[in-house]
């Protein structure tokens, strides 16, 4: 029927090449391990005897299962046990080393608390000798400080208690030693207002001296101050006395100003009118020359136009010339014969022929550009229809794609969520697709967080997903599923199996998975070096011969 130009594929596996020659089919079974009938046989027989023992077997694992889960219950116990009393262990030592770390704590404090009273006393003794105003505050101290040092007693005492009673008053102790730090801190506070009480005594005693020699300094500038005083009174009696003799001065200069002013001003006066004067003659004479080269200009055009015109000179054209009675009257005439000589134009001879044909052509290309105007409306409307068309189409059957990616997704990935979305809804034919997935349990913000066999399955899923809107009749699939782990291999061969009753799969690929619902396998074996072999195995004869149920492939 095609003119033997195809080769072709039957549905059992047959391949009939265009030049007449088959493979597969009836091919030879005398040779290759797959074939031969003997060992075949033998091995059915072996299959029913091992069903039989493996059935005694089976019932001795399982009673063996379950002594082996009671053991394991009665070791896991055991062992929680074992852990619980240890973990119990570890934390009585630690609270021992605990205890013990705080009595040596409270025993150090304790000494640092008497030294530190050792030297608060030597302190408040020197404060004594130093500052007898502050007398009542160091007895309010002493007297707190009596009181620090009869806690620090209690505190001492509780602690030799506590240390007798290690093992059932750890809170105790840490209680006390609460108490203990707050007394220091107190302590510490005392000693920091002593040490403040005397930075004070210190500063005012600076301060006195330094008012001191700042009174002594003042006495002395004041002393300098009224001689200087002095000074400048004498010294403005003598600048008063100079005043009144520059003042007389002044007074005559100001007269000698005022009557140069006024020979100033009849100078300023008649130097104005010269000046005036001497701008109108300059604005007369720029007048005169302007004239003088505007009547030249006249006078060269006047004699370039009778040369132009009439090709004639002056001195010709004044031995030709006639007196005008009324120039105007005569330039109005000249300039109407102009006028009609202009308008004539030029004479064109052939002007009715030329019209015809530039006619001719004019209706010519109006009618060629109606029938474009035309033809480019009809296939705007054409394109506006189809594009109308391929939009619905599109939409159509991106929407079947999205619905078959969700719900194929979902089943394979055993939950989860996944769509499909246009990234410009209002130009569908020029926009991208976006892919959403969600896996269980994951939050995916980018595919390339998935892995490798996620991705991989994604893709599956969109190729199972346009398959079933528009499925092939044949497809030629390329180890697709090479990233996949073993379990969903076999999701991905099981679902394949089921897309079978309308296209046929031809699946090149090295998972196991995936042979195991395949219906033919075929394979390439090297017997003889040199020589390659097409071997065909059918699954459905191998589960006849050795005597097993088809699982509906």
């Amino acid at each position: 029927q095609y003119g033997y130009r195809f080769r072709v594929v039957t549905l059992d596996g047959q391949v009939v090449n265009a030049g007449g020659s088959m493979t597969g089919g009836s091919a030879s079974r005398s040779g290759g391990l797959l074939s031969r009938r003997g060992e075949i046989e033998s091995l059915t027989s072996q299959a029913a005897g091992l069903k039989e023992s493996a059935g005694q077997v089976r019932a001795t694992m399982e009673q063996m299962e379950q002594e082996l889960s009671a053991l394991a219950a009665e070791l896991w116990g055991i062992d929680s046990e074992i852990k619980n009393a240890t973990e119990d262990k570890i934390r009585y030592e630690g609270e021992r080393k605990r205890l013990e770390m705080a009595l040596e704590e409270a025993g150090r404090q304790q000494r640092q608390a008497q030294e530190e009273e050792k030297r608060l006393t030597q302190r408040l003794a020197q404060l004594k000798e130093q500052n007898a105003g502050a007398a009542e505050l160091l007895r309010d101290l002493q007297d707190q400080l009596t009181q620090a040092e009869g806690e620090i007693g209690e505190i001492s005492a509780r602690r030799e208690e506590s240390s007798r009673q290690l093992s059932g008053l750890g809170d105790q102790l840490a209680q006390k030693q609460l108490a203990l730090l707050g007394e220091q801190k107190d302590i510490q506070a005392l000693t920091g207002q002593l040490e403040q009480l005397s930075l004070q005594q210190q500063n005012q005693h600076q301060l006195k001296q330094e008012r001191e020699n700042r009174l002594a300094s003042l006495a002395q500038e004041n002393q300098q101050i009224a001689a200087r005083m002095e000074a400048l009174t004498q010294e403005n009696s003598q600048l008063r006395q100079e005043k009144e003799a520059l003042g007389a001065q002044i007074q005559e200069k100001n007269q000698q100003r005022t009557a140069c002013e006024g020979q100033t001003t009849q100078l300023r006066a008649q130097s104005k009118e010269v000046t005036s004067r001497k701008e109108l003659v300059a604005r007369e004479l720029a007048r005169l020359e302007e004239r003088k080269t505007t009547i030249q200009g006249d006078y060269d055009a006047i004699i370039s136009r009778l040369w132009d015109e009439y090709e004639m000179t002056r001195s010709q054209a004044e031995e030709v010339a006639q007196k005008l009675e009324d120039p105007q009257r005569a330039q109005r005439r000249l300039a109407e014969l102009k006028n009609k000589i202009k308008a004539l134009g030029n004479v064109n001879v052939g002007a009715i022929e030329e019209y015809q044909e530039v006619s001719q052509r004019y209706t010519f290309l109006k009618t060629q550009v109606e029938d474009v105007e035309k033809s480019r409306a009809q296939l705007g409307k054409l394109i506006t229809d189809l594009t109308g068309q391929m939009r619905e189409i599109f939409l159509r059957n991106f929407q079947l794609i999205n619905q078959n990616f969700s719900r194929i997704f979902t089943q394979r990935f055993g939950g989860g969520k996944a769509h499909l979305a246009l990234t410009d809804d209002s130009d569908v034919l020029e926009s991208g697709i976006e892919i959403f997935v969600q896996p269980p349990g994951k939050v995916i913000n980018n595919l390339s967080a998935l892995s490798g066999g996620e991705q991989t399955f994604v893709a599956i899923a969109i190729y199972f997903a346009i398959l079933k809107v528009n499925p092939a009749p044949f497809c030629l699939l390329d180890e697709i599923e090479a990233a996949l782990d073993d379990v969903n291999v076999s999701k991905f061969a099981q679902y394949l199996r089921r897309m079978t009753d309308k296209t046929q799969f031809i699946a090149i690929t090295h998972r196991r998975g995936t042979m195991e619902e395949a219906d033919v396998l075929y394979g390439v074996t090297m017997q003889e070096e040199g020589v390659s072999k097409l071997l065909e195995l059918k699954v459905s004869e191998v589960e006849q011969k050795l005597g097993m149920k088809s699982s509906g492939q």
